[in-house]
């Protein structure tokens, strides 16, 4: 059989409405080399396996499907990618699609590949896309932003550590596993893990880009960053900046200190709010969320502090974290005595 030139990574779970076109926005690329699908389902109840089943029947030599019997994410198994599809990538590229999302130009593997032949010091290349809004059609947006697109055709590695600006569903990587990184550099029970994927290859080459729309990325109310996902992963987050920190030679420290303390507080705060504090305990800020759950967050407009301000102030103190809620408003600032 003939090694495939790229690799498609794709995970889905409960993705029936979606996974048709899906898949048929893969097979409808038109390109000069081989490529194959490694498609991971996570044990959906919706019909999504029947479906990929049909397809890899139809298309065996391209679709080579893991489909799972116990959900794994539930597990605690969340970077389902490293587990059961990097491992078995023959391409010398790798494209990551979720089974939600779809590509809209059958040009789009071979535009990509070709841009990263011309540039062997390049790793990754990624296109802007169409953000379609399930509960909110007649909303229009495009990711990266057409500001960001509009500064120029090569980013850097700094503006990506800043913060990502590359859609999943638009990059295709030079991959640098296991050639210039083990697959255990990548860490286990980080979120978000595709951010993670994009520095670990920024690190080894540069950054392009081809400002073509090739796709579409879903939001919808099944999508993993829907709600309040820092009450979900808060300390999942916080963890990639640790391990971020660490890939890079902590030549970024300051900025993901940073990043960390601004998580930190977002969490705290929301915390407060939805009376949830799962993910304080496991930042382990708090021995458990019974201190919290006498304290109420609300807003009170008052000129002196009552009770709960200064209740909430001292609470922040015990949690290392130097704010004060004042008229209506937070203002914070790092603890240095703690």
């Amino acid at each position: 059989m003939k090694t495939p030139k790229l690799s498609i990574c794709c995970i889905t779970y409960n993705h029936g409405d979606y996974i048709r076109k899906t898949l048929d926005s893969f097979l409808m690329q038109k390109t000069n080399f081989s490529f194959e699908v490694l498609i991971h389902d996570d044990a959906s109840t919706d019909g999504t396996a029947d479906i990929i089943r049909e397809y890899a029947a139809r298309s065996p030599e391209i679709i080579k499907p893991i489909l799972q019997k116990e959900n794994q994410f539930s597990k605690g198994i969340i970077t389902v990618n490293k587990f059961f599809n990097f491992p078995r990538i023959r391409g010398q590229y790798v494209a990551i699609c979720d089974g939600d999302d779809y590509w809209t130009d059958p040009m789009k593997l071979q535009k990509q590949v070709d841009f990263l032949e011309a540039h062997p010091d390049y790793t990754i290349c990624f296109h802007p896309v169409n953000v379609h809004f399930e509960n909110q059609p007649e909303r229009k947006e495009i990711f990266p932003s057409e500001k960001r697109i509009n500064r120029g055709k090569e980013f850097t590695l700094d503006e990506l550590v800043a913060g990502n600006f590359i859609q999943t569903n638009s990059v295709v990587y030079r991959w640098v596993i296991p050639e210039k990184e083990s697959l255990e550099a990548f860490p286990p029970g980080i979120i978000p893990g595709d951010y993670f994927m994009h520095l670990m290859h920024a690190k080894h080459g540069k950054i392009g880009f081809i400002n073509e729309r090739m796709g579409v990325y879903r939001r919808h109310d099944g999508g993993v960053w829907q709600g309040e996902p820092i009450l979900k992963y808060g300390s999942k987050h916080y963890r990639f900046y640790e391990c971020a920190d660490k890939l890079l030679d902590y030549r970024f420290h300051d900025i993901f200190e940073k990043q960390k303390e601004c998580l930190l507080f977002e969490c705290f705060v929301k915390s407060l709010y939805y009376g949830q504090y799962d993910e304080l305990v496991a930042l382990g800020k708090i021995p458990s969320d019974k201190v919290l759950q006498t304290i109420k967050y609300s807003i009170i407009s008052q000129k002196e502090w009552s009770w709960k301000h200064k209740a909430v102030n001292l609470l922040a103190k015990t949690l290392g974290l130097g704010f004060v809620y004042f008229k209506s408003k937070w203002f914070w600032f790092p603890d240095k005595n703690n």
